[in-house]
């Protein structure tokens, strides 16, 4: 029989085993570090799309590596953002790495097929 002593010892291991998985890996990089690298370029705009209520298909302008054709779920290039929602509204952007948190959990593109009136 295991005793008081034991449930004791069995509990003692459990709380440090919990613990050392909240613990920071020291051989990972920090996660502020992710969050730095994780910034949403002013310059990327959704130019234009075609699709219809299932699937669509967008092309998104960067100043650093030109068109990009993206469709729903597609991770965008260097791999921080993912696209959630791509429809007639505008396109939803999300970071890609979901377990590190940093300011915008949720990022909005504008339709293309916004008109201006004059």
């Amino acid at each position: 029989m295991i005793g008081w002593r034991g449930v004791a010892l069995w509990l003692g291991l459990l709380s440090g085993m919990v613990k050392a998985e909240t613990m920071r890996d020291p051989f990972q990089p920090r996660q502020e570090a992710a969050c730095e690298s994780r910034s949403l370029p002013n310059e990327w705009r959704l130019k234009g799309m075609v699709g219809s209520s299932s699937q669509w298909v967008g092309w998104l302008a960067q100043t650093q590596s030109g068109w990009l054709r993206v469709r729903d779920g597609d991770v965008i290039p260097p791999g921080d953002w993912r696209i959630t929602r791509l429809d007639r509204t505008g396109a939803t952007l999300r970071p890609a790495d979901e377990t590190v948190r940093c300011g915008a959990t949720e990022v909005q593109l504008g339709s293309p097929f916004h008109h201006k009136t004059e």
